[in-house]
């Protein structure tokens, strides 16, 4: 599978890119971790997400309070 392939950009959700919206609006930095993208470049099916990000557990906590999450 490549990255231009459709069943990459299925990946990105509506509900992922807004997650993603919110982590840019505090200026933090939200990552799909490398096993799913590699997951999926070698067609393995299955619908969880891992994710790095560059945010405390205070700033994730003061960030979903704020948007009320």
């Amino acid at each position: 599978m490549k990255l231009e392939s459709i069943e990459f950009k299925r990946m990105f959700t509506e509900d992922l890119r807004c997650s993603q919206a919110y982590f840019f609006k505090y200026k933090f930095q939200i990552k799909l971790a490398r096993g799913k993208v590699m997951d999926n470049l070698l067609g393995h099916k299955h619908n969880d997400f891992d994710f790095v990000k560059t945010t405390t557990p205070e700033q994730m906590k003061k960030m979903l309070d704020e948007e009320v999450i």
